[in-house]
Order: C-alpha cells, then structure tokens, then sequence
C-alpha cells in the first residue's frame, strides 16, 4: 500500500517536495503533515535534511536551489508563491525559532526592540503598543525580570534567556504554526528540560502547532504526538510516538531509539506527560548505529540506508524502497512487513 498523502486538516501538507542544489538532491520526495494543534518531531542525524525542510517551507532556501512538489500552509500554495505573500506568512501565520539563539539574535539591537520591530512588521501598532506586547511576551515565556530583560542585548542575557526571548519573538503574531529548529541544543540538561516544558505548555495553552526538529529522541518523547524520521534527504518513516519508542516500523528508527538510551532516560528529568511512551529498557533493545551517515549528495543505491541496517539483504541495495502505509504507519523500508524491530528479531 502507497503513502497517504497529507489532507483532512492539515495545516501544513507538504508534498513530493524535492530540492536540488547544482547536481546534488538534497531533499528527495518529501512528504508530510502537520494537523491543527498537533506537535510533530522531525528527527534523524546531522546532514539527514531536517532544518532544510524546516527552511524549504518559508522559502529559505539556498542561492541557486530548484525546488518542486508542493507546500500548502492553511490551504495556500507557499511554493513558487510571491514575495510579498512569503512575507506577510513569514514572522506573522508561521513562526520560527532558529538554532543558536545568540546568533538569531541581533548583537546591536536590544531584545524587546527586536521584539517590537518584528510585531510592528505585521501589525499596526504605535511603538508604545508594541512596546507592551512585547514586555508582556517576555513576562509569558519565564524570563526573570522582564522590563531589564526588554533593554538588554543579547550579550547580557544566558543562552537560556536568550532562546526564551527567540520564542516570545516567534510567538509576536500569534502564529498558527510554530518551526522550532533544534531549539536546546547549545543549553545544558536542565535549561533543555525548562525550554521543552515551556514550548509544551504554549502549544496546549493556544492550540499552536509545533514542527519540532531535533536529533534529541528524549526531546520528542516529552513533547511530540507524531515522529516523521528522516535520513540522506528522505522520509523514512513516520508514526506516533509511543509506536516509534516502543516497536517502530524501521531498522534506522530502531536503531536511533536504540542508541538514543541516555537521551530517553534523561528526559525523566522531565515531568513525563501522561499519556507519553513507556521508556523501560525492555522496548530499547536494538544495535548501536555504525558508520557514517550517507551523504545526500552522493546517495547509496537502493535503501540509502543499507550499508548500516543490520537487516539488509542483497535487494536492498538494488531496489529503491517506496513509502508505504502498514498498521497505521509510514515507512520507507523492502522488510518492513516481515521484521519485528521491537525485540531485534529478523
């Protein structure tokens, strides 16, 4: 059976979506929902094409890239869409939080005037209106003593306080959508679990939906309702989250749960949600992933994922697998009917 193709409610449907840069495919048919109010994990290692497709949707893509397929946000086409209408969306319907809070940040501009030019950008407000919007954002998200806060730079305030102030500058416009890019991880353990906590707690208190991208599984695992795993460029797989903890449908999710053990068991430093996945080291049985990740730009023939899957066969490394619908997931793998990753047995 063939992949779904994102619909229903949907507020963000992106579909078949391909980007290439030169001769090299760094996105290869992506496809992938985000539903009104849900908080989806887009997961996979460093190069796997995460925070590219998080930057695809916005039209943030590199000098010279082909993009096609299709990216729908609240029914409207943002591919090819004009300039104009990349900026009013931008900032204002879809927020972003990028990695490295204090290099997002303006260095010569204090925080609440960043703040304040961004909601000025969208809305039509004296500065002294902004002013208090702003004031009152940072208030929301927990920075201690927000007014000194509003006046500092960048360079006076914590990483921590610096991600916050980037997630009071996201929420401004009171977007639907929320694309926060690997928001923890230049922040130690304890600030990580504060700023997963806080994005949680926003997104149940407006119905916000989240686009979380990060490498951390204990992250998705206190927060997210859907993982979309993603590897060399593609969507490999895509479930919910107690599924992808407890018996995930693909050997490369296996083995990121597998290996992501200290991770999952960091985050019961958490308060754990409680309808959140059983972490007990009985459903974490699995292979410690090896090698090196494939390089998109030169991808492996058939599954690019084979030279490391400790289940390959001879036609994995011919037959290119396609994304298909089994048990109510998505994955893309030739075995995927005949394993049972849950206990590493063939």
């Amino acid at each position: 059976m063939t992949a779904a193709t994102p619909g229903g409610d949907s507020l963000l449907a992106v579909t078949g979506l391909r980007l290439t840069l030169g001769p090299a495919t760094l996105l290869d048919d992506i496809t992938l929902s985000v539903q009104r109010g849900e908080v989806v994990g887009l997961v996979g290692e460093s190069g796997s094409g995460k925070t590219l497709t998080g930057l695809s949707v916005l039209g943030l893509v590199p000098h010279g890239a082909h993009v096609s397929g299709s990216i729908r946000f609240a029914g409207t086409e943002l591919l090819g869409a004009a300039p104009a209408v990349l900026r009013a969306t931008r900032g204002d319907q879809i927020g972003m939080i990028f990695q490295e809070p204090r290099s997002s940040l303006n260095p010569v501009l204090p925080v609440g005037r960043q703040i304040v030019d961004v909601i000025r950008a969208h809305r039509v407000m004296n500065r002294r209106e902004a002013g208090a919007t702003a004031l009152s954002l940072l208030d929301q998200v927990g920075l201690p003593s927000p007014r000194n806060c509003f006046g500092a730079y960048p360079h006076e305030l914590s990483g921590g306080m610096c991600q916050r102030a980037m997630i009071a500058m996201a929420l401004a416009c009171d977007p639907s959508l929320l694309i926060a890019d690997e928001p923890t991880t230049s922040l130690d353990v304890t600030v990580q679990a504060q700023i997963i906590s806080l994005l949680r707690s926003i997104a149940d208190e407006r119905g916000l939906s989240v686009l979380l991208i990060t490498h951390n599984l204990a992250v998705v695992t206190q927060v997210c309702d859907r993982v979309i795993t993603m590897y060399c460029g593609q969507v490999v797989n895509i479930d919910s989250t107690h599924r992808v903890v407890a018996a995930p449908s693909h050997p490369y999710t296996w083995a990121l749960v597998s290996s992501g053990r200290q991770q999952l068991a960091a985050a019961e430093l958490t308060e754990p949600r409680p309808t959140g996945p059983d972490l007990s080291e009985a459903h974490l049985a699995g292979p410690e992933l090896t090698g090196q990740p494939a390089n998109p730009e030169q991808p492996p023939p058939g599954c690019r994922f084979h030279p490391r899957c400790p289940f390959a066969e001879e036609r994995c490394a011919q037959a290119v697998p396609e994304m298909t619908v089994l048990n109510g997931n998505q994955t893309r793998c030739l075995r995927h009917a005949e394993l049972r990753l849950e206990a590493g047995i063939r």
